[in-house]
């Protein structure tokens, strides 16, 4: 698999876990089975403090 595609498959997990604790979701809507590395970033998302800004996290590829 490209690394590439899996790593924006985390980030998609770990901005819907941010998402979902912004809108007052708890942790139980993790829609990833169990265990798996999308259901870990998921969690990683939601258990993040909201003033700690995910996009940080991100890789652009050289784009600034």
């Amino acid at each position: 698999m490209d690394t590439r595609k899996y790593t924006t498959r985390l980030d998609h997990a770990k901005i819907l876990g941010r998402v979902e604790r912004l809108l007052g979701s708890d942790c139980d809507v993790n829609p990833y089975p169990a265990t798996s590395t999308q259901w870990e970033a998921f969690r990683e998302g939601w258990l993040r403090s909201p003033d700690d800004p995910i996009s940080r996290d991100f890789r652009t590829y050289g784009l600034k």
